[in-house]
């Protein structure tokens, strides 16, 4: 007798039958599913952006966004879909802190820096939510304090490097967090920034945005980038600016 074998479900936009009803409670995934589902919706969503783009710059569909306007007017600009798509967000910590040692007994020091390369995986690991999974690679030698600082430096752009060359000691980071220390990391410096630094304009608005926002709060940076696209949410991350050649 012949095994049936599941059949697939057509696709309407973002998501298949089968992934509405999982969004919807109505089933279950495991965890290899769930793992393929958020690498398509990467796939998918980064097609829309192109595609959104696409009907932004192109003069054929004129006559289609003319006669379609009134229908979607409510969602793009009452409604701000993709303005407020990412906002309310969670705090997530998939980077990981990571130590290296010097020196010995008396003289030992431990120098921090945060790793970003997870943030290429694919997989989502929900465990992303808990603050101690930042700590996840430091098995020993922090004290309860240290992780607030620690904490603290990893939610203000600039105190910490991305690379294990600007490793600092945890009195560094008390200093860099409290204005001692005006030494800041990670930060893109322009000098003499115009409108015709860049050849996308959409660049000049995001570097403004970054240049005012980013001594302020994650969320308040995030806020404001957040009409860009969904590498832009993360800048704090890893800057991801409009490629100058399109």
């Amino acid at each position: 007798m012949k095994k049936k074998h599941a059949q697939k479900t057509s696709r309407i936009a973002l998501f298949t039958e089968n992934e509405r009803d999982y969004l919807h409670g109505k089933k279950s995934m495991s965890t290899v599913m769930k793992s393929q589902f958020h690498h398509n919706l990467d796939i998918r969503f980064n097609a829309l952006l192109k595609d959104l783009e696409l009907i932004h710059k192109t003069e054929i569909l004129n006559g289609w966004k003319s006669t379609r306007a009134y229908r979607y007017t409510i969602y793009f600009k009452s409604m701000n879909y993709f303005l407020n798509l990412f906002s309310n967000i969670e705090q997530g910590y998939q980077s990981t802190l990571r130590h290296i040692q010097s020196g010995k007994g008396k003289n030992k020091k431990h120098r921090y820096w945060l790793d970003h390369s997870p943030l290429k995986d694919n997989k989502i690991d929900e465990r992303i939510f808990n603050k101690d999974f930042l700590f996840r690679h430091i098995r020993s030698g922090l004290t309860d304090n240290d992780k607030k600082l620690l904490l603290a430096a990893t939610n203000n752009q600039g105190i910490l490097s991305t690379k294990m060359e600007g490793a600092i000691t945890i009195e560094e980071i008390k200093k860099r967090l409290s204005g001692e220390s005006k030494v800041r990391t990670n930060i893109t410096q322009i000098k003499n920034v115009t409108k015709e630094t860049f050849k996308d304009l959409r660049n000049f608005e995001i570097y403004s945005i970054i240049e005012k926002h980013e001594k302020r709060s994650i969320k308040s940076l995030n806020k404001k980038l957040s009409k860009f696209d969904s590498k832009i949410i993360q800048y704090f991350v890893n800057p991801y600016f409009h490629a100058e050649s399109e």
